[in-house]
């Protein structure tokens, strides 16, 4: 599977992009995602309130019916804004997320920024066509 980027929302409503361009993501491992340091302050500094994770090129498994069919792009995103997280010039942010490729569903997406760390049950999170 491919993760065509990953934004953050800041405060103020404006979508932040935090990675980019296609990362490869092995559905295999027990929990896909990315992480890296903000260096040279490539994310502005602020709270942030929401994640935006988009998947893209997806294959079927076989024997599956995971609905992330090639070339179509999908949006994974928290149902609802969390407690602020704060990112500063040199933070870690990492976003990880484990999805049920059996059931079509997301099981759980958590998003960390230095030692503060929410999860997200699938209940919690909304995956759809919108970009």
């Amino acid at each position: 599977m491919t993760v065509q980027g990953i934004q953050l929302k800041s405060e103020d409503g404006r979508w932040i992009t935090v990675a980019e361009p296609d990362n490869e993501v092995d559905l295999s491992a027990e929990e896909a995602g990315l992480s890296f340091f903000n260096g040279h302050g490539r994310i502005p500094e602020g709270r942030y309130v929401n994640v935006r994770v988009r998947f893209e090129k997806a294959p079927r498994p076989e024997g599956g019916n995971w609905n992330l069919s090639a070339g179509r792009t999908l949006t994974l995103t928290a149902r609802e804004d969390l407690e602020p997280l704060t990112v500063g010039g040199s933070s870690f942010i990492g976003v990880w997320f484990t999805l049920d490729l059996g059931d079509s569903d997301v099981k759980q997406v958590s998003l960390t920024v230095d030692e503060d760390s929410r999860t997200l049950a699938g209940s919690e999170t909304v995956l759809s066509d919108l970009i």
